[in-house]
């Protein structure tokens, strides 16, 4: 197994050693020390398996990104070329984390996407994708629904809150503009005030990895759009203009709820 010397374990992140007892995945070929191996139970790319998953090594994934890139520079000094053009060797676009590792799509695209670079969402995205756990706390997310996810632009989930939530909030609405209350009216506020406490709690615990999976159908789409061989700037620029957070969106989508609610509160009121 000297193959495996100074490469980490992926269940215990400890490089091998010299010495060390490896065992080999007969599923995947993920290498993991003996002791790992059956204190875990299974291979730490359990839930990897059903998609086919197969362990490659640093140095072999660090070629096919060496491979990529210079195919990626051939076809954009084609395209120069075609056009009559010398080619721009200081203006070739960047090649750096194109492999579709995280639910189908790449770093790159994640951080076009969102705006930012932030090692430790990726990390945490990362850690969704190989299936660990789905839960992340994210406060905000669960104490300012729907706000949070308007500015993030998730206005799938955001109205899917709203909507979720607007039948407790009607039924309260009546019950105080109401001179007779009903109380059976009272008792089915009184379930649906749970509601939106779950939702809250739900957003908290698991909106990242919501995030991630609506983030990725999205980029998915676009992706498809252009092609896989015309990831160019105007691609990852499309990117950051859909989903990069702006608060312009939030107050717009915040219009609409308002609007909304202005509208079933002549109905109830």
């Amino acid at each position: 197994m000297a193959q495996f010397i100074g490469m980490a374990s992926p269940c215990c992140n400890k490089e091998f050693a010299e010495n060390d007892d490896i065992v080999v995945c007969p599923e995947c070929g993920s290498p993991h020390h003996r002791a790992c191996w059956f204190e875990k139970g299974h291979c730490a790319n359990l839930a990897r398996h059903g998609g086919g998953y197969v362990w490659k090594s640093p140095l072999e994934n660090a070629i096919r990104g060496y491979i990529a890139a210079e195919k990626l520079k051939d076809r954009y000094a084609k395209k120069q070329a075609d056009a009559g053009k010398l080619p721009d060797t200081e203006n070739i676009p960047p090649t750096a984390t194109q492999e579709f590792d995280i639910f189908g799509v790449s770093q790159r695209e994640i951080v076009s996407f969102q705006g930012k670079d932030n090692p430790e969402i990726i990390a945490r995205y990362r850690n969704f994708a190989s299936g660990g756990s789905k839960i992340s706390i994210n406060l905000l997310a669960g104490l300012l629904s729907p706000l949070y996810q308007f500015y993030n632009r998730d206005r799938i989930m955001g109205y899917v809150l709203f909507v979720l939530c607007l039948p407790a909030t009607m039924l309260q609405i009546q019950i105080w503009y109401s001179k007779t209350p009903d109380l059976s009216g009272i008792m089915f506020a009184d379930i649906f005030q749970f509601l939106p406490l779950l939702l809250t709690i739900f957003c908290c615990l698991f909106y990242d990895y919501v995030y991630l999976r609506l983030m990725a159908w999205r980029i998915i789409r676009i992706r498809e759009r252009y092609g896989d061989e015309n990831l160019t700037d105007e691609y990852y620029q499309e990117l950051s203009f859909v989903g990069k957070p702006s608060f312009l969106r939030m107050i717009s989508d915040l219009i609409i709820v308002i609007m909304v609610f202005r509208f079933l509160f002549s109905i109830y009121a």
